[in-house]
């Protein structure tokens, strides 16, 4: 699990916009692909906000790669209870075999930024 945020909408019918940014490093493996998933999860309501997939087809299986990454979505809770939103991240399948971070300590990129906004309804 990565960062982890809260926010509590006024109203049932509020909106909340999500949004996520940072590092993102998939090094390791023994091919050039270097696949990797990330996502935005509501823990509250046990649901997947947004997920995307990041990663890059390298010439050389030893090679590592980096990238700056955002995502954003868009939740409808219909809820007054406080919504927990994480960053999940993991590899795109079995087939992939490279690791995926986030903000690594190698100094790679930006440091994370992560902001929920509600929107009313």
């Amino acid at each position: 699990l990565g960062p982890t945020l809260s926010i509590t909408p006024s109203s049932t019918s509020s909106k909340i916009i999500i949004s996520w940014s940072g590092g993102v490093f998939l090094g390791g493996g023994n091919q050039g692909n270097k696949i990797g998933m990330i996502g935005l999860w509501n823990e509250t309501t046990d649901t997947m906000v947004s997920m995307g997939r990041v990663g890059a087809n390298l010439s050389n299986s030893s090679d590592d790669f980096g990238q700056h990454v955002t995502i954003a979505g868009w939740d409808s809770p219909s809820s007054t209870d406080a919504q927990v939103y994480t960053l999940q991240a993991g590899r795109y399948s079995g087939t992939y075999d490279n690791t995926i971070e986030i903000n690594p300590d190698s100094g790679f990129g930006p440091r994370t930024n992560m902001y929920a906004m509600e929107v009313s309804g």
